[in-house]
């Protein structure tokens, strides 16, 4: 009797250590949208957040298919960890250039990582307009020389669309500029409200090269993470009342996400049903207009 393959591993593009933020009974409520109808579900973080062989180098052997889990998605979540931990813990204004490092780095790839984004990465790469065809073709030439980019096998592509996305998680540009930005944590400060996350978290009203450019996350139920491009806008955003403010940063996570949002319990399903993946088609514009 033949062996039945192993399941591939699962790999989190939503972090454990994130999500267990709001898992104060030990587990989250999952909201999918399930045909017309939304669903909340109970789940231990480990088991929400994740698709099994996301990062999966197909072709190759298996102890060196999962690499780029092991190698560059576990080391920037473990990293990550350890930032969000100090920011947790009062300590952003005392970050060293390397935890700074880190949680860019995190943010960056909680805009790529997701399996949508890896998913449009290999349809742009099989189905290319004019403009990109020639692009690809150039660097893929550059790389394998005597080979055509016309002549590539699928399970190629789909490796070198996994490669595409370990150079996109890597952005010293993106990365520099966060790093410049001024960064603060907001505590709502109130039992009654608190921030959604969900599985496209990072809020940002304009590009970051904007002069009013600012960046958001939640990092909790109460607590969100801010990096403004200037005082101005800083203050700005300072000035809103905390109802304001969760009220605002909730529409966006809940109408952004794409598949799933996810809150401490089902008591706000009203709410995600009304708003949940509303704006999932619009993508982001890091860099400004």
């Amino acid at each position: 009797m033949a062996s039945k393959e192993p399941k591939l591993p699962k790999h989190h593009y939503i972090p454990v250590f994130y999500l267990k933020q709001w898992a104060g009974s030990g587990k989250v409520t999952a909201f999918r949208r399930l045909h017309d109808k939304v669903v909340a579900t109970p789940k231990p973080p480990t088991h929400t957040g994740y698709v099994r062989g996301l990062y999966w180098l197909e072709g190759a052997e298996r102890s060196l298919a999962n690499r780029i889990e092991t190698l560059l998605m576990g080391q920037i979540d473990n990293n990550a960890a350890i930032a969000h931990r100090m920011i947790m813990n009062d300590q952003i204004h005392s970050l060293s250039k390397v935890v700074r490092l880190a949680w860019s780095r995190f943010i960056v790839g909680l805009l790529i990582r997701s399996p949508a984004t890896v998913k449009n990465i290999y349809d742009r790469m099989t189905n290319p307009t004019a403009k990109e065809y020639k692009e690809l073709s150039r660097e893929f030439e550059r790389d394998f020389p005597g080979k055509k980019y016309k002549d590539i096998s699928p399970l190629e592509m789909k490796r070198a669309a996994m490669f595409s996305l370990v150079k996109l998680m890597q952005n010293p540009q993106v990365e520099d500029m966060l790093n410049s930005m001024t960064w603060t944590v907001y505590d709502l400060g109130l039992p009654e409200l608190r921030f959604f996350t969900s599985d496209r978290p990072v809020i940002m009203t304009n590009g970051l090269a904007t002069k009013n450019g600012h960046l958001a996350l939640p990092l909790s139920p109460r607590k969100m993470f801010f990096a403004f491009a200037n005082k101005d806008i800083q203050a700005e955003i300072k000035a809103l009342s905390p109802w304001h403010i969760a009220d605002q940063a909730n529409e966006v996570v809940i109408r952004s996400a794409i598949e799933v949002a996810w809150d401490t319990n089902a008591s706000r399903l009203p709410y995600v049903e009304k708003f949940l993946s509303k704006d999932a088609a619009d993508d982001r514009k890091f860099f400004g207009p």
